[in-house]
């Protein structure tokens, strides 16, 4: 016996639920409750191990989990690690000399894992496939490519960088991982914004859009709009004290039902960063400040992600009753809720990028900081679970 529906935000588990029944059965149970945070993994700085997690795990078509840390591993370059359905943890492999220092999110395409790693001033995108190896694709001049791998037009491959190109503050490229060759796309302008903060997002009208960190006219971050011929416009300006949000983070997310959702890192009500929407008309919509209570979490980072059961969830960097950052909820009727506050001990401290959904439902991330190094007693971060 399963259940085939769990209430929202809820797990779920079956006792005396297996078996042949030759009569009524009366003893057969189910209990539900809000899941519990745990923590996955806590990473140590050693030959075997990772340090220094700066982005979520992502889901391979194999059910499995891959992410990867900055540093550690056997040249301290950083390393590549599994999470199984399981949930064991293990090392694949250390990152080699040439692809060091992976920075973005893993991104899961067609298969294979795409990432990108920071290397001084130049930035290199790499692929593995699970079970496979590890292959430095290309590297491009500027560094930081803080969303990772994402898809643009033509299914074609893309990064965006946020120093280098034409002008010196970026700009987008596509990557062609047969040829091993990048071509620049567009080079970023200071007015059109500067700093990308994310991935590309697919809109429902068919164009591109991208959260620009700083720059545009107030120097507060800016919205950018693509088509499929690579033609970049400006498609909105934040500004400081706008209701809106100042410094845009993560990437934009595309619920289910067609709204685009994103957050800043500051600005708002009470200068401490928002929740907003936006529709392909160019109207934003806030849907939520947070707040100066700073228990509650403040200074978003990463992206929104929508889950199994609907709603969305986050992190920010600071704030909880810790001030090492939040977990929370966000339901589509602009309703905040904070899950757990980091205390900056085991289970981690100071949250970074996204949230990824597991093969089993439940949400995985990981702390810069937090978690206790068995040898030293420093703090190298923590994969935790949700």
């Amino acid at each position: 016996m399963t259940v085939s529906r769990k209430p929202v935000g809820q797990d779920c588990t079956v006792s005396q639920g297996s078996g042949t029944a030759s009569a009524d059965v009366g003893n057969v149970s189910v209990t539900c409750a809000a899941p519990a945070y745990t923590v996955a993994h806590t990473f140590q700085f050693n030959a075997f191990d990772g340090d220094t997690p700066m982005g979520p795990p992502a889901l391979a078509d194999d059910g499995n989990l891959y992410g990867t840390t900055f540093y550690g591993g056997e040249r301290g370059g950083g390393i590549l690690y599994q999470v199984d359905s399981a949930g064991q943890w293990s090392l694949v492999l250390s990152m080699p000399a040439n692809v060091y220092g992976p920075t973005g999110p893993l991104v899961n395409v067609n298969g294979k894992l795409y990432g990108t790693t920071d290397q001084g001033s130049t930035t290199s995108v790499f692929s593995y496939a699970p079970g496979g190896k590890l292959d430095n694709l290309v590297s491009v001049t500027g560094r930081n490519a803080p969303g990772g791998v994402s898809i643009g037009p033509g299914s074609q491959l893309v990064i965006t960088t946020s120093s280098g190109a034409t002008n010196g503050y970026g700009g987008i490229y596509t990557i062609e991982p047969s040829a091993h060759t990048a071509t620049l796309r567009h080079a970023f302008t200071l007015a059109e914004g500067s700093t990308p903060s994310g991935r590309l997002t697919l809109g429902a009208d068919g164009k591109y859009y991208l959260l620009m960190f700083s720059g545009g006219s107030a120097e507060c971050g800016t919205i950018l709009q693509m088509d499929t011929n690579w033609v970049v416009t400006k498609f909105k300006d934040l500004a400081p004290g706008s209701a809106y949000g100042c410094h845009p983070v993560g990437t934009l997310l595309k619920t289910r039902d067609g709204v685009l959702y994103g957050m800043a890192r500051s600005g708002g009500n009470f200068s401490v960063g928002t929740i907003f929407s936006l529709d392909m008309a160019g109207n934003l919509t806030k849907r939520y400040n947070f707040v100066s209570n700073y228990t509650l979490g403040y200074s978003p980072i990463g992206s929104l992600v929508e889950a199994q059961d609907g709603h969305l969830y986050g992190v920010t960097y600071l704030g909880g009753t810790s001030g090492q950052g939040q977990l929370f909820r966000f339901s589509r009727l602009d309703e905040y809720t904070a899950l757990h506050s980091f205390l900056g001990g085991s289970d981690g401290a100071f949250p970074q990028g996204d949230l990824t959904v597991g093969a089993d439902g439940h949400l995985y991330g990981a702390t810069i900081a937090g978690g206790t190094m068995l040898t030293t007693g420093d703090e190298s971060g923590v994969l935790f679970r949700y």
